[in-house]
């Protein structure tokens, strides 16, 4: 059976090949993100704001009145 086809671009064998070569290669390491960088950050925000909105637009919409006279 062959599986170098079906294996060549899938995200697994990615992931598998590159974890240890950073864990092993200090300057691989040294270059992997550490979730501190701007972005990262920027997107939590982002993400967090918008389930704040989001909350707050599903509780103007669903009442609690309406879920007890049900």
């Amino acid at each position: 059976m062959q599986v170098s086809h079906i294996a060549h671009g899938s995200p697994a064998v990615h992931t598998v090949a590159t974890v240890p070569a950073k864990t092993a290669n200090k300057p691989l390491k040294a270059l992997a993100p550490t979730q501190s960088e701007p972005p990262f950050l920027g997107t939590q925000v982002v993400v967090m704001l918008l389930f704040i909105v989001l909350g707050v637009l599903a509780a103007k919409r669903f009442p609690a009145e309406a879920v007890h006279a049900v």
